[in-house]
């Protein structure tokens, strides 16, 4: 139908928008619209299960579309804004930490996206949402790890992590971009393979996910 067509033209022109941003290297406005292609996604399922819906119980013809537009207007009207970059990152640690916690691994909160374990090895909390398909890009304060973890959260919701040890770490870490005072990384997914930035060759990470006993 004509309102969906429209929401995935504007959902494509996210996307394009967010390859051009990245091209330019201007990650708080990747960010900011991959909140905005968020939306479009609510959106578009709202709009499907209305259709489905209809589908299943038919209305007259000339209702269909007053309908979809009735939930549409209701759902824009209602729908909060979506959370900020820091706000999404921020929640998505919080899981992880009552996450570990359930596992018998504690982790300290220092400050912002630092941790420390209960022998006070420190630990750098990243996170990044699915801004386009199948790659993630986070970034840490330029700090010294002893472990690191990437939270990748894809499209679905679920988010995938990534324990890399001390000694990847300590490896990876002088080849990573630096923008201001901290260290950016890419993750891209490779069919069934997870790459920490493929462009310089840094290797696979399948084998750091959910490794939490690096954080005893």
């Amino acid at each position: 139908m004509e309102n969906i067509e429209s929401v995935i033209s504007a959902r494509k022109e996210v996307e394009q928008k967010i390859r051009a941003a990245l091209d330019e290297g201007h990650m708080d406005e990747v960010l900011r619209l991959a909140a905005a292609a968020q939306e479009y996604d609510n959106a578009l399922r709202l709009l499907r299960t209305a259709a489905q819906r209809i589908v299943a119980n038919p209305k007259p013809s000339g209702v269909v579309d007053d309908l979809i537009d009735a939930k549409v207007s209701s759902h824009q009207s209602s729908a909060p804004n979506p959370p900020s970059k820091n706000a999404r990152g921020k929640l998505r640690r919080a899981e992880y930490v009552r996450k570990l916690e359930a596992e018998g691994i504690i982790l300290c909160h220092k400050k912002g996206r630092i941790y420390e374990t209960v022998s006070g090895r420190p630990v750098g909390l990243a996170y990044a949402s699915e801004v386009l398909p199948h790659r993630w890009w986070m970034g840490l304060p330029d700090d010294r790890y002893d472990v690191v973890v990437l939270l990748c959260e894809s499209r679905s919701g679920e988010v995938i992590d990534f324990v890399l040890p001390s000694t990847f770490v300590q490896k990876v870490w002088p080849l990573l971009s630096r923008n201001g005072k901290q260290r950016e990384m890419h993750v891209q997914q490779v069919g069934v393979n997870y790459e920490m930035e493929p462009s310089k060759g840094l290797g696979k990470i399948n084998q750091y996910r959910s490794n939490i006993k690096e954080l005893h």
